[in-house]
């Protein structure tokens, strides 16, 4: 059985003050795309210095551009960050066990509320995070949720 590839997908604007941390935190990541929307900083310039994967297009509003960026990833797993998120080391470690036994969400996408984007079709599994740091293993059609130890996570 082979190890599932992870890609961390970063949606930008302005974020020179706090990309650096987010990308340093997800270095061990197989994949790492930015999309940028359209920085006047100097966002691209640091997202280009830690990853090859970064592309700059205008602001089609929030959920199409997280869309293109879950797109844009080839990863097995998708983990989607803000540029002023973090990965600790127990989030992290959890990531790599990766085991079948960890959280699902519903089959309609949610957890507790909090939207996560779609599983590709293709995907037979994916893996989500939202802003505030509750984690999910997303498995299509599998419609059972337990919970996620929420704070440690993502700073």
């Amino acid at each position: 059985m082979s190890v599932p590839r992870l890609s961390v997908v970063i949606v930008t604007l302005n974020e020179e003050e706090r990309i650096r941390a987010c990308l340093e935190s997800v270095a061990w990541a197989d994949e790492i795309v930015v999309v940028d929307s359209e920085s006047q900083d100097k966002t691209v310039q640091i997202a280009r210095e830690m990853t090859d994967h970064v592309v700059v297009r205008p602001w089609p509003g929030f959920a199409a551009q997280k869309n293109f960026a879950v797109a844009q990833a080839s990863g097995d797993w998708i983990l989607s960050l803000d540029a002023d998120e973090t990965v600790s080391p127990l989030l992290r470690a959890e990531i790599e066990r990766g085991d079948s036994g960890g959280p699902f969400v519903l089959t309609d996408g949610t957890v507790a509320g909090v939207v996560f984007a779609e599983a590709r079709s293709d995907e037979q599994v994916g893996y989500a995070l939202s802003p505030t740091a509750v984690a999910a293993r997303v498995s299509p059609g599998v419609g059972r949720t337990s919970p996620v130890e929420v704070g440690a996570c993502i700073r």
